[in-house]
């Protein structure tokens, strides 16, 4: 994105107080990394939970599938993992859409990360955004056709599984590089 937009985006963030500078988020920084960290572990026990009959047995349950959380849980790992890069620098961001321009404006723009990670991150957000209405839509019993839905999600889930661990083992390089 263009400097200058990307500057003028952010600064609406600021105007509405979702986006400021706040020293006291230095100290919490490790804290954002780890959570992502756990969000990392908690979507890859809910995948193989989801995807092994064995455990499922073991367990005491049946057709139990929380593809659709190891998806929420992988954003939330890269959300969190983002969160700590900027907490590092002693900002604050309490929007999603300002924490991705802000993660671009001083990261990317400073050639301290790759600008693929961004796109992955706005991708991986659209991808929770759907499952979260597919969800509303399975509680509302909307979706006749629950099977395909779910299989959607395991190819998702599959697919987020690498890239949310990708992200944050890059959110972390990019953490330790960060001079507080």
């Amino acid at each position: 994105m263009d400097l200058k937009l990307l500057k003028n985006r952010l600064d609406s963030y600021r105007r509405k107080s979702l986006f400021r500078k706040n020293d006291r988020e230095k100290d919490l920084a490790p804290k954002y990394l780890e959570k992502a960290r756990n969000n990392l572990v908690g979507m890859q026990i809910d995948f193989k939970i989801s995807s092994d009959d064995k455990i499922q047995k073991a367990l005491n349950i049946s057709n139990f599938t929380e593809y659709d959380w190891v998806i929420i849980k992988g954003y939330y790992a890269m959300y969190h993992a983002a969160l700590s890069c900027l907490a590092k620098l002693g900002f604050k961001s309490e929007n999603h859409n300002s924490t991705t321009l802000a993660l671009e404006l001083y990261f990317v723009h400073s050639g301290k990360l790759e600008e693929k990670y961004i796109k992955v991150l706005e991708k991986v957000r659209l991808e929770k955004d759907y499952v979260e209405k597919l969800r509303e839509a399975k509680q509302e019993r909307v979706i006749a056709q629950y099977n395909v839905s779910v299989d959607v999600e395991q190819r998702t889930a599959e697919w987020i599984l690498e890239t949310a661990k990708e992200f944050v083992d890059r959110m972390e390089k990019l953490f330790e590089e960060i001079k507080s």
